[in-house]
């Protein structure tokens, strides 16, 4: 998103972090034709969008930030493919994955379901790659399974600027919890406008904002159900007990990079230190 990146990590990840620098300078690509699409059954009344792809021995689960789908990683899917076997998900209200008028779209929620989704498909040795919204995700994830006597199944983790310490809450996020700005917003102005709008306030570099990669976003905003899942996940973003969440951050034991852009807009680069 970002002219410049900082890397906070272990030497064993470098190569990842080349790879996400290097796809700021590139063109975008669509997802590779190896790709297959899947629905994880959370429950009777929830669906979860994924897809796989890759050949690779180690699996590797990508989740994707606020208001964005699993399409968000479509250009470095090419890129690491050959490398490790990759589930993108759909978080809940976002994508095509389910968006039901449950009230539940809390961090806590979305954490469960990726806890659930890795126990579903017996993975082990497994890295956890987040970015912005969905890197808080992980971190929830991985404490949540590291308080099973079991071995965690999340050895590695990827934060790209991540939500984890307090902050004020971003422009778009504010105007969803706002209880008159939302509808007005949401209901009025055509999801493609949203999106570019959005877009054109995160990226450093503007030339980046490709009509595909405005399309990314747009075309799941006016699904049934996304006005309200997007708003309650805004509503529920900050969990209720940070304070415990944030003491236990520095017990997590996976090997972890942090890969932030200098000019984020969004998560200062402070956060990342």
């Amino acid at each position: 998103m970002t002219k410049a990146v900082h890397c906070f990590l272990m030497p064993t990840f470098v190569c990842f972090c080349v790879i996400i620098v290097a796809c700021a300078t590139r063109r975008l690509n669509l997802a590779p034709d190896t790709m297959s699409r899947h629905t994880y059954p959370y429950s009777s009344e929830i669906n979860i969008n994924y897809e796989t792809s890759g050949q690779g021995a180690r699996s590797m689960i990508l989740l994707h930030g606020f208001g964005a789908s699993l399409e968000s990683w479509n250009d470095i899917l090419p890129m690491l493919d050959n490398t490790f076997r990759i589930y993108r998900l759909d978080l809940k209200g976002h994508g095509l994955s389910a968006k039901p008028h449950d009230g539940k779209y809390s961090i806590y929620e979305q954490a469960r379901i990726v806890t659930a989704f890795i126990k579903h498909q017996q993975l082990r040795d497994t890295i956890l790659v987040g970015h912005s919204y969905g890197g808080a995700v992980a971190i929830i994830a991985y404490l949540s399974l590291a308080e099973a006597a079991q071995p965690n199944p999340i050895t590695t983790m990827i934060l790209i600027d991540s939500a984890g310490y307090p902050q004020s809450f971003p422009f778009f996020v504010t105007v969803l919890r706002h209880p008159i700005l939302n509808p007005i917003v949401q209901n009025l102005i055509p999801a493609r406008v949203r999106a570019a709008h959005t877009l054109n306030r995160l990226f450093y570099d503007r030339g980046r904002i490709a009509e595909e990669r405005v399309n990314r976003y747009a075309r799941y905003f006016d699904l049934p159900g996304a006005h309200y899942a997007l708003a309650q996940c805004a509503k529920q973003i900050l969990p209720p007990n940070v304070v415990t969440v944030l003491a236990r951050i520095p017990t997590i034991t996976a090997r972890t990079l942090v890969i932030w852009g200098a000019n984020d807009p969004v998560i200062p680069v402070s956060v990342g230190q």
